[in-house]
Parts: C-alpha cells; sequence; structure tokens
C-alpha cells in the first residue's frame, strides 16, 4: 500500500491482470450468493491496490504524466466501484 512495488507492477499487475481476471470470473460464473463471497475480499483488494497505485504514483518520477493518468484511474475506479456497490445493493434489497 506504500506503492514501493512500482508504478506499473501496482498498476499492471496488482490492479489491472488481477481486476480483469476476477471480473471475468463474475461475468462468466454469476454463482448467486457466492457472487459476495468473491465480491467483498475483492472490494478489500481492490482499496488496497488503489492505495498502492496512488502512493506508487506519487512517487514516480519518470514521467509525470504517467502519475497523473494512474492517479485519475484510481478517481474514476472509486466512483465506478461506488455506484457499483449502490447498484448491486439495490438490486439485493428490491429482488424480494
Amino acid at each position: 500500500m506504500e506503492g514501493n512495488f512500482g508504478l506499473a507492477r501496482t498498476y499492471w499487475i496488482f490492479g489491472v491482470l488481477v481486476g480483469f481476471l476476477v471480473g471475468w470470473l463474475v461475468e462468466n460464473f454469476w454463482l448467486g450468493l457466492l457472487y459476495w463471497f468473491i465480491a467483498i475480499p475483492y472490494l478489500f483488494y481492490w482499496i488496497a491496490v488503489s492505495i498502492g497505485v496512488w502512493n506508487a504514483a506519487s512517487k514516480y518520477r519518470d514521467n509525470p504524466w504517467w502519475g497523473v493518468l494512474a492517479q485519475t484511474s484510481v478517481i474514476l475506479g472509486f466512483l465506478a466501484t461506488a455506484y457499483d456497490l449502490y447498484d448491486a445493493i439495490s438490486a439485493l434489497l428490491h429482488s424480494n
């Protein structure tokens, strides 16, 4: 979470690759209640990775635009995740 793995590794491996794999599993193997056993732990993982990306971007010195773009993607990711959580919880509450 301190951003010590470097921006590229933190963003592309821990963020994009793992996020893609989890998203693919959830989309292709919708498992009802089991979805929440994947989604909840992944949410905490994603928050930790987002903090790590933010911190790594703050430390990145080669090209400042990569840091700005990474931090922008973290902000957009939080907005998208907040909407997805609202949508999922709303669907769960109104499923009866």
